[in-house]
C-alpha cells in the first residue's frame, strides 16, 4: 500500500527521532510531568476513507484500556507505538466518553464507523491538556523541544491527510479543529473556509475535502449540553453522508 510505504519510510523514523529526544529529556527531569507515551495510529492505515478524525493527543485514558499493545516500544521507560491498529477504535465496545458519543452520531446518521482512519495532532500522550499546554516549561520539555514538537506534529498531520485522501475529517474539539486549521493546513498557505461555527458545531473546507469539528464542552457540562450537541454533531453528519458519499 503506498500510503503505508510513504508512512513507514518518511514519517515513522522522524517520530522515532524526536521521541528518543523528548524521551530522554523527560527522563532526565526531577519532577517530569505525567506523560503516557506516544502513539501514532488508531486504526488501520486506510486510503481514501470515507472519514479520518483528527484528535488532540491521548489524554485523560482511562486505565483500563491498553493504548499501546504488546508490538510498542520502550524508550527511557515511555511506550512508543508506531505501528497501526487492525481498524478504528471506535468500532469497539469501549466505553470511554469520546467513542460512546462517536459511535452514538454514527450510528444516528446511519454511517459505518469501520474502516475509517484515527489519530491525533499530537502524538505524545499527556494526563490532560494543561500538561500538553505546559510542555515549554523547562521542568517539563522546555521551550525548544515544544517547538520542535510543534511544528513536526503540524507537518505529520497534513502529509497524513495527504496520503490517505479522506473525503470528510471530523476533528474531535475545538483545539484539534484550530490547530489543523491554523497551522497544519496553513503550511502552504492553502486556503481554508469556515462557513459555519455556532459554538457547538464548525465546518470549514480543505481545498474540497469537508472538515466538521464540534466542541467538546459536553465533557464538562449538564446531560442537556452533551445531547445538543449529539443531535447537531447527527445532522451534520447526514447531511454530509448525502452529498460527499455517494
Amino acid at each position: 500500500m503506498k500510503a503505508e510505504n510513504i508512512y513507514r519510510t518518511e514519517i515513522l523514523p522522524e517520530v522515532l527521532e524526536l521521541a528518543k529526544k523528548i524521551n530522554a529529556k523527560l527522563k532526565s527531569n526531577e519532577s517530569p510531568p505525567e506523560i503516557k507515551g506516544w502513539k501514532v495510529w488508531y486504526s488501520n492505515i486506510v486510503e481514501r476513507p470515507n472519514f479520518l478524525f483528527i484528535g488532540i493527543n491521548p489524554n485523560n485514558v482511562p486505565e483500563d484500556i491498553d493504548y499501546f499493545g504488546s508490538s510498542a516500544l520502550e524508550i527511557d521507560e515511555l511506550k512508543v507505538q508506531l505501528e497501526p491498529d487492525e481498524d478504528i477504535r471506535y468500532n469497539s465496545d469501549t466505553n470511554w466518553s469520546l467513542s460512546v458519543f462517536t459511535r452514538e452520531a454514527f450510528q444516528n446518521a446511519g454511517i459505518t464507523i469501520s474502516h475509517n482512519v484515527k489519530i491525533n495532532y499530537y502524538y505524545l500522550g499527556t494526563k490532560d491538556l494543561t500538561t500538553l499546554n505546559n510542555l515549554s516549561k523547562d521542568t517539563y520539555i522546555g521551550s525548544d523541544l515544544k517547538m520542535e514538537l510543534d511544528f513536526q506534529s503540524a507537518k505529520w498531520t497534513k502529509k497524513v491527510i495527504e496520503l490517505i485522501d479522506p473525503k470528510v475529517i471530523i476533528c474531535e474539539g475545538s483545539k484539534a479543529f484550530n490547530d489543523l486549521l491554523l497551522h497544519a493546513l496553513k503550511q502552504e498557505k492553502e486556503s481554508t473556509e469556515v462557513i459555519i461555527d455556532n459554538g457547538n458545531i464548525r465546518k470549514a473546507f480543505f481545498k474540497e475535502i469537508p472538515v466538521i469539528g464540534y466542541s467538546r464542552a459536553w465533557e464538562r457540562s449538564s446531560k442537556n449540553k452533551r445531547a445538543e450537541i449529539l443531535c447537531e454533531f447527527s445532522e451534520l453528519l447526514t447531511e454530509t453522508k448525502n452529498e460527499y458519499l455517494k
